[in-house]
């Protein structure tokens, strides 16, 4: 008895298209799972309890002898950041910029640190107060 096994082009060819079938659907959900996110993503209804790091810089602004102030703005046109002025009445204090997630994006406004803020297009006109610790500076 003789057995004739085939493994015609047909098979070979259905084999092929599914193994590429497959490289493609895994390839298509590994590259959208490394999207870049955005931080316009980050949502709260009220910053200064929703996130808990600009909670924990409230209270650390409380418990500063200085007037200082939060900021809520935005940069680089849609991305949402925060404006901190740890002492507003002091000369060379100057402002500390956080992005949503708490990430220090840059410093400006002091002698020191110069404008380390170029290039992010923060918009100040339209910035909203979030926090404000009234102390002034005792003379």
């Amino acid at each position: 008895m003789k057995r004739f096994y085939s493994c015609g082009i047909s098979t070979i060819s259905k084999v092929s298209t599914f193994a590429l079938a497959v490289i493609i659907v895994l390839s298509i959900g590994f590259f959208s799972a490394c999207e870049e996110k955005d931080n316009t993503e980050c949502s709260f209804k009220n910053p200064v309890a929703d996130l808990p790091w600009l909670k924990t810089k409230v209270t650390e602004l409380s418990q500063s002898p200085f007037h200082a102030r939060i900021y809520q703005c935005s940069y680089q046109t849609n991305k949402i950041c925060f404006m901190v002025e740890p002492c507003v009445d002091c000369p060379d204090a100057g402002y500390i910029f956080y992005a949503c997630e708490g990430a220090e994006l840059c410093r400006e406004g002091t002698i020191v640190g110069g404008n380390q803020c170029e290039g992010l297009n923060i918009d100040r006109d339209n910035k909203i107060l979030i926090y404000e610790q009234n102390k002034p500076i005792e003379e």
